[in-house]
Order: structure tokens, then sequence, then C-alpha cells
């Protein structure tokens, strides 16, 4: 909103009624009396709900997971990791889980438009739903199995 800053006319006298600004929504080309605020909206799931998706999907992609001994660069270099994990198709949504961070890995695949990672312990719905491929390591499948697939928990 630009314009304004001063009253348009004195307070008394004018005949007029009284105005402070041009930019009273009252005005034509003035503001919004009660115009689009941003908010955040936050939905609460409930923890079993959650748990309970989570192992959903996981059971539903067992068939799209690749599982690596160890996911570990020397350096981080893209074409080092793409020819590491031979991929064919560039076009598909991957998913990295790893166990703990891995700077090298994470450099790697930072440019890579298709390619996310993860840890094992934030996984989430959202993520693993949009990924047409999963690739993990050892360790954090042990992880994924440990906390997400005991249903006595």
């Amino acid at each position: 909103m630009r314009g304004g800053g001063r009253k348009p006319w004195k307070q008394k006298g004018t005949g007029n009624a009284r105005a402070g600004s041009k930019r009273s929504p009252l005005w034509r080309g003035g503001g919004i009396t009660f115009g689009p605020k941003p908010r955040i909206v936050i939905k609460k799931i409930n923890k079993k709900e959650k748990q309970l998706a989570l192992r959903t999907i996981l059971y539903n992609k067992h068939k799209q997971f690749t599982v690596f001994d160890k996911l570990e660069l020397d350096k981080p270099k893209t074409l080092e990791f793409l020819n590491f994990i031979d991929l064919k198709k560039n076009n598909e949504k991957v998913l990295i889980i790893s166990s703990k961070p891995n700077k090298n890995l994470q450099f790697s695949l930072r440019n890579l438009k298709n390619f996310q990672y993860i840890l094992a312990n934030q996984l989430n719905v959202s993520e693993l739903t949009k990924a047409n491929k999963i690739i993990l390591d050892e360790t954090s499948f042990d992880i994924i199995k440990e906390t997400y697939c005991n249903a006595n928990k």
C-alpha cells in the first residue's frame, strides 16, 4: 500500500467527514478491511495412528526397497554416487535413507532433482509416498524395523 501519509483535508470547517488518510478502507483505492492473513494450520495426529500409517506405507513399498551394505562415499561427488547406485532411469523419485548423518552423501545428491535424503529415525509418510524407489543401508533397515515395524509398542 503506497501513499496516504498526510491528512487529505483539515479536521473541521470543510463540511466533509473526518478523514485521516487516502488509504482508508472506505475510500476508493484504499486498503482492505479484513484482508487475508498468513496463518499456520497444525493438525495433530495421534502417535499410534502415525506409527500405523508409517508401518502401512513401509509394507506397501517393500518391493521398491534396495538395501546396500554401506552407503558411504569417500568424496562428495555426484557422478561417483550415481555410479555406486547404478540407476538406469533418472526421472523417478528416489529416497535415500541413512542411519547416521553422512555429509559426503548429502553433498553428492543435493544438486540432483529427484533425489531426497533423510535419516532413518526421521521418516515421514509424505516422503515415503512421493518416492518411487527407496535406497538404504543395512543399519538403517534394522533401525526402521526396530522403530516402526514392532506391532507390540
